[in-house]
């Protein structure tokens, strides 16, 4: 059986990006995987990264839980929004916290390893911006990475803020 992770990102639990999650675990759940979706804002962390990689904060349970969780997985899936263009910070102070070296990848002379190579990982986005201009925006950044799903929620077709 399937294993998959859901990771909302969204600090608001009324939000379109948490019926996205919700619905995305319904239908995967039809197809008998065996599905978690975990709300970040439920949490108990401080999703800053004081010392950066010099000094190792200690985790809290929620995060250890989380990892293990991630360890678990075939698949992980995170949904959010984007607001200026990037995630929401809540997602950003998950993944620094929880992502950590030795964990999440490995330093090598040249460049970090990743250490999921074997998890697949889709993204489900919501932006309020045109396909057009978040095209354009790839474009001229640079390409995203881990980008197998996307939805893009636009404002003139009636969906709620996101």
């Amino acid at each position: 059986m399937k294993k998959i992770l859901i990771i909302n990102g969204h600090p608001d639990k009324e939000s379109l990006c948490t019926e996205f999650a919700k619905s995305y675990k319904a239908g995967a759940e039809k197809s008998s995987a065996d599905c978690t979706l975990i709300n970040l804002i439920d949490l108990n962390f401080d999703p800053i990264l004081y010392y950066g990689y010099r000094k190792r904060t200690e985790l809290e349970p929620d995060l250890l839980k989380v990892q293990q969780d991630i360890l678990n997985a075939d698949h992980l899936v995170f949904v959010y929004p984007t607001w200026w263009g990037t995630y929401p910070a809540l997602l950003k102070g998950f993944i620094d916290r929880v992502f950590l070296p030795k964990f999440a990848f490995e330093f090598y002379p040249i460049t970090p390893i990743s250490c999921f190579s074997f998890i697949r990982k889709s993204f489900i986005t919501g932006t309020l911006c045109s396909l057009i201009n978040y095209r354009l925006k790839i474009k001229y950044t640079g390409p995203q990475a881990f980008y197998p799903t996307t939805i893009f929620c636009q404002r003139r077709f009636g969906y709620p803020t996101l």
